[in-house]
């Protein structure tokens, strides 16, 4: 039945045929040609709202008979307008006439008038019904009513109440407009409303609305403000139509909330580093540029807190909440307690003098272990320990005694177990275990032999699963997953998890376990969920309501009503598993056509009846289209297929939409195709057809008995053949097999003695042979090889994260002198040098008469080691008047801000240059280049400098006097 400006369509599905009925149709004449509205009542008759009228349709045998009802002028008693816009049936059979301007109507189903209905504003002579443009019922029998500039109205079943929703200018969560076209509720009950100015969301929950508005700038808004209609489909997808095309609203997809600028203008576009709960209506969370804001959850609010002005610009880096106590750990600024009742704020930061006072300032991460103890770790300087006399209780790496602290001073995260073991993830340093009852530390590292070892010494996170698992994450290196067994019996061996398992990026800033035991990941590709239990990822990003796609490590949480919340440079993202169980429906296949030689096959039946397939021995390439029906997400279909008894297992076509076979063998085949969606949910059985090939004349069971024959008389012939052919190819072989034999002999010796002269030369290129150190080319390979492993994490690491970048440090020494320089001052001066060099440092031979003592920047080790070797020198190394030494040092790379700005050879030049600044003041026994003084500095105009004096003015400078 089809309404229409021209009158109604009937249309009959025996007979494949329209009737038409119009004002001017004889014994069936409807009231009005221009119809709005259709509605079948319990009896099955047929309510017509039209622009003059109400008509009910009905059938007397074949013959379709028509009661037209309209407004009578002056009784009450009558349809009260002749407008009809929306017809419902109550749960008490009455049908319910929403007219434009006479409200709401009430008749019996057959067609007598009961009541007029007229909700009534606080103006007497006005009421909120007048113009009703939608009706509708839901699953629980309350009527919606949506009118013209007055709201929504809604008729709660049982006690005849009267809910009013109308728009609020100030309430972001009040319906979006008091004009509603449409009303509908979905499979979750929720309640659609359309609206001249976007649609809006009731959830019968939280009893709020969620507003969705067209916008220019984002792809996945709707196409128009003007929402007309709505249709659920079986796979719960939400078509919405608008005065601008047609919308497809999928609930998979819209998987995250968003608390950005637009829901909440306090945010303005911050970058969110932390959270911590204060109770299940109020969270925390923190911005790096120092502002601490509170979500409360009922009301879906977030306020910034007055205190702001205190931590304005601080770096905030992570939150602890205990006990109305917020505690704030700062970039660089130290530890801060906030009384939440008084606002009252404590500061802690590091005191040189006082051994008490907390190891550093740049605080990374709070917890409470079991004993109520409070834990802050730090970026340079370990472990602290909170103690009831509010002392702190240090734990900082020292190599000489490895159990007293951790593996590494940067420490990025922290976890108690349910042993009350304290996890330590480091930068750089693997993964320590801290017993407190012991007081003893135990390094977990990662082993480049060992493929059952931590990935990657640079930990980023920690997680303990619902199977107390613990998970690691890397910088670069995935995951980690160390048994519950295995990490009681202090058996590290991990399990690794990366991309060839399915990961989208290597590096994880944060883990979370839902009650539903899957994993979420935060990284700088976006959100991923992990099965635990079918070892699938599940990837988001922004088509599924991400605000972001690169998250901050740590910034991530649960809260105690099981919501997950993501912090991002552009706000927060927060997610409720259970809400998003739902199975999602994998794509139904089904097939378009079938090709022979790449044309249309003819068939003897419609494609989509078709059941099997016979095909002849000459059909030599055969193509089977298909497709799966996916309106949610078609671009994600992908397929497998298989002919059973051809194929011996399931042949992944990817995206590709079409089968192609050649050259099949007789018998009886079946085609199986199957798809799957982004979710990995497959359509199995999926789709089937069967196929039989017949087989060629000379394939027949009578053309074998003629093959065999033929056969066996060919065979008797061949063999006598073949035995004299075996006898001339065995002489051959013998002689081949001597050639062969005495040419592998000669190349064999001429190979040994060409190896056995380039590893002598190899060896006299690399080392040095006066001294016996490592020479300028084994520099050259290291150097190389070093470079190109910062390079690779730089690019992994955030801009307030570049601090983590680790340094070498280059100390040459250089002994100038009138004359040659001797072979036993050489020798002596290298002796000083691996005697006074810090552990695992490299002593290169740099030049005739210049040494290098390379390592990696740890504290002021550079520093130290040039004071050491100035004491040292001239009374071991024989030096005379004519003799002088110089020394001078620099980092690479030489800025961590922009480590890329200089290449090591600039460094070197630098270094040399310092020397010579050395020579020339004879008051300096050492220079150190430590870095530039600000981030925009011009290396040319830098090696023009004429003085120390004038170097000062762009690089940070340390020296030794003589």
């Amino acid at each position: 039945m089809v309404d229409h400006v021209r009158g109604l369509n009937l249309y009959n599905e025996e007979s494949k045929s329209f009737r038409h009925l119009t004002t001017k149709t004889q014994n069936a004449q409807i009231s009005n040609d221009g119809i709005n509205t259709l509605f079948e009542d319990s009896e099955g008759k047929i309510w017509i709202g039209t622009e003059n009228g109400l008509n009910i349709l009905s059938i007397k045998g074949d013959v379709w008979d028509v009661v037209q009802i309209q407004q009578k002028l002056g009784d009450k008693t009558s349809l009260s307008h002749n407008t009809v816009y929306s017809i419902i049936e109550t749960q008490d059979n009455e049908i319910w006439i929403g007219t434009n301007g006479g409200g709401i109507s009430v008749f019996d189903l057959a067609g007598n008038f009961k009541r007029t209905i007229k909700y009534a504003l606080k103006k007497e002579d006005s009421y909120a019904n007048k113009y009703v443009n939608a009706l509708f019922k839901d699953k629980k029998g309350n009527i919606w009513v949506g009118t013209v500039d007055n709201g929504l109205l809604k008729y709660v079943v049982g006690d005849n109440s009267v809910v009013h929703y109308k728009y609020d200018d100030s309430d972001d969560k009040s319906i979006s407009s008091n004009t509603i076209h449409n009303v509908y509720q979905d499979f979750e009950d929720n309640i659609w409303i359309a609206t001249d100015n976007g649609l809006s969301i009731f959830n019968n929950e939280t009893k709020l609305f969620e507003r969705f508005t067209y916008s220019a700038s984002n792809h996945y808004s709707l196409s128009s403000n003007y929402i007309m209609s709505f249709f659920e489909d079986q796979n719960g997808l939400m078509w919405i139509g608008t005065n601008n095309g047609l919308n497809r609203w999928d609930p998979s997809m819209t998987t995250f909330n968003q608390y950005t600028e637009r829901e909440h203008p306090a945010i303005d576009r911050q970058n969110i580093t932390s959270f911590a709960q204060a109770s299940s209506d109020s969270i925390y969370f923190s911005a790096y540029n120092g502002r601490i804001y509170q979500y409360i959850v009922s009301t879906d609010k977030v306020i910034e807190l007055e205190l702001n002005k205190f931590f304005e610009n601080l770096r905030v880096m992570t939150l602890f909440y205990d006990n109305y106590s917020l505690w704030v750990g700062t970039r660089a600024t130290g530890l801060y307690r906030v009384d939440l009742n008084t606002n009252i704020i404590t500061t802690y930061t590091h005191d040189e003098m006082d051994e008490n006072s907390i190891s550093a300032n740049s605080i990374t991460d709070i917890i409470k272990d079991s004993d109520g103890n409070l834990w802050v770790s730090t970026f340079y300087q370990g472990l602290n320990m909170l103690n009831k006399d509010g002392d702190f209780v240090r734990y900082i790496s020292d190599k000489n005694a490895p159990k007293q602290g951790p593996s590494n001073n940067a420490i990025l995260h922290l976890l108690e177990d349910e042993q009350g073991i304290i996890w330590v993830a480091t930068y750089g340093g693997g993964l320590s275990r801290f017993d407190p009852k012991s007081g003893e530390f135990e390094h977990i590292l990662n082993d480049k032999n060992n493929a059952n070892s931590l990935s990657s010494d640079f930990s980023w996170y920690l997680l303990l699963d619902n199977d107390k698992n613990l998970w690691v994450s890397t910088q670069a290196a995935g995951l980690n997953v160390l048994s519950y067994e295995n990490r009681v019996a202090k058996n590290y061996k991990f399990k690794r998890i990366g991309t060839n398992d399915g990961m989208k990026s290597q590096t994880v800033y944060g883990m979370i376990q839902d009650s539903y035991n899957d994993i979420w990941l935060s990284s700088n590709q976006g959100i991923t969920r992990y099965s635990v239990n079918s070892k699938v990822f599940k990837h988001f990003d922004l088509s599924h309501g991400l605000v972001d796609l690169d998250y901050n490590h740590g910034a991530i949480f649960k809260s105690v009503d099981d919501v997950i919340y993501f912090g991002a440079g552009k706000g927060v993202s927060s997610i409720q598993p259970s809400k998003n169980r739902n199975k999602i429906q994998p794509p139904q296949v089904r097939l378009t056509n079938v090709f022979k030689l790449n044309e249309p096959m003819a068939l003897s039946t419609a494609i989509t009846d078709l059941k099997s397939l016979e095909l002849d021995y000459d059909d030599q390439l055969i193509s089977f289209e298909y497709v799966g029906l996916n309106y949610a997400y078609p671009e994600s279909t992908k397929y497998k297929y298989r002919l059973l008894g051809f194929d011996q297992a399931w042949l992944d076509a990817g995206k590709s939409r079409r089968a192609t076979y050649t050259n099949l063998p007789a018998g009886m085949f079946q085609l199986q195709i199957i798809a799957g969606n982004s979710d990995n949910v497959w359509s199995e059985p999926g789709y089937t057809l069967d196929i039989i090939v017949k087989p060629a004349p000379w394939n027949t069971w009578w053309a074998y008995i003629l093959y065999t024959s033929a056969v066996a008389l060919a065979l008797l012939f061949y063999s006598r053949l073949l035995n004299r052919k075996l006898v001339v190819e065995q002489q051959q072989k013998l002689y081949l097999e001597q050639q062969v034999y005495d040419k592998t002999e000669k190349f064999t010796s001429k190979n040994l003695e060409l190896a056995q002269a380039n590893k002598q030369l190899e060896k006299a290129a690399i080392v040095d042979k006066v001294t016996g150190v490592k020479s300028r080319r084994y520099l050259d390979i290291y150097i190389e090889q070093t470079s190109q492993l910062m390079n690779q994490m730089h690019q992994n690491l955030l801009p307030v994260q570049r601090e983590m970048l680790p340094r070498l440090y280059i100390l040459m020494v250089r002994l100038k002198s009138k004359e040659a320089v001797s072979n036993s001052q050489l020798i002596n001066l290298t002796d000083l040098l691996h005697y006074s060099r810090n552990n695992d440092d490299l002593v290169i031979r740099w030049s005739n008469d210049t040494f290098a003592v390379i390592g990696y920047e740890k504290g002021n080790n550079a520093n130290e080691l040039a004071a050491r070797l100035s004491g040292r020198l001239k009374s071991v190394v024989d030096v005379d008047d004519a003799t002088a030494i110089n020394m001078a040092y620099s980092f690479f790379p030489f800025s961590r801000e922009n480590p890329l700005d200089l290449s090591w050879d600039q460094i070197s030049v630098m270094i040399e240059q310092a020397l010579n600044y050395t020579d020339e003041n004879k008051q300096l026994s050492w220079l150190g280049l430590c870095g530039p003084k600000s981030n925009v500095f011009d290396y040319l105009q830098l090696m023009k400098k004429s003085s120390l004096t004038n170097l000062k003015e762009q690089i940070i400078i340390k020296s030794g006097l003589v």
